[in-house]
C-alpha cells in the first residue's frame, strides 16, 4: 500500500488508506473546500467524507486549517529569514525557545534543523525599525543564541 502513516502522540501510528490521502491532498492544495466538494473530489458519500476528516483532524493528520496570506499585499511587510546557531540544545532550552516562538507574534515559521545553523525561522514584521526592535527584544537578549543572521526577502517565489 502507498499510504502515508502519521504519528501521533509519539508512539501511535495510523495507517492511511487511500481515501484518507486523496483528502490530505485536497486539502494540501485547498482547505476552504465544502465537504460536498471534497466528497465530489475524492469520491465518498458527503458523510464519510466528514467522518474521515474528523478523524484525520483527531488523530493529528491535520493539524490545523490555515489561510496562507500573501504577505506582498500588506503595506509596508518585511518577511526576513533568520538562521540561528544555539549555543546548548538539551531539552529544557529547546523549551525556553518553544515558548519565546509561540508567544512572538512576529514570528510566523520556526524549524529546528540539521545542520551548520540549529534553527530556521520566518520573521514577518512592518519595517527595518520594528525588525531591530524584535532582534534586540528577542534574539539579542537570550544567552543561548550564539550567533544569528538575517536574511532580507526580495522576492517570494512559491508559497
Amino acid at each position: 500500500m502507498n499510504g502515508r502513516t502519521t504519528d501521533v502522540h509519539l508512539s501511535t501510528k495510523f495507517e492511511l488508506d487511500e481515501f484518507d490521502n486523496k483528502i490530505l491532498s485536497c486539502l494540501e492544495l485547498d482547505a476552504s473546500l465544502s465537504n460536498v466538494s471534497l466528497a465530489n473530489h475524492v469520491g465518498l458519500s458527503e458523510s464519510a467524507c466528514l467522518r474521515r476528516t474528523k478523524r484525520l483532524k483527531d488523530i493529528g493528520a491535520i493539524k490545523r486549517i490555515v489561510a496562507i496570506v500573501d504577505r506582498g499585499t500588506e503595506p509596508d511587510t518585511l518577511s526576513v529569514v533568520v538562521t540561528l546557531k544555539l549555543e546548548r540544545h538539551g531539552t529544557l532550552h529547546r523549551k525556553k525557545l518553544l515558548q519565546v516562538v509561540k508567544s512572538e507574534p512576529s514570528i510566523v515559521r520556526c524549524d529546528m534543523v540539521s545542520g551548520d545553523v540549529s534553527c530556521v525561522m520566518i520573521v514577518s514584521v512592518s519595517n527595518i525599525d520594528a525588525y531591530n526592535a524584535f532582534a534586540e527584544r528577542v534574539l539579542k537578549s537570550d544567552r543561548n543564541i550564539q550567533a544569528f543572521t538575517s536574511h532580507f526577502v526580495l522576492q517570494t517565489i512559491k508559497d
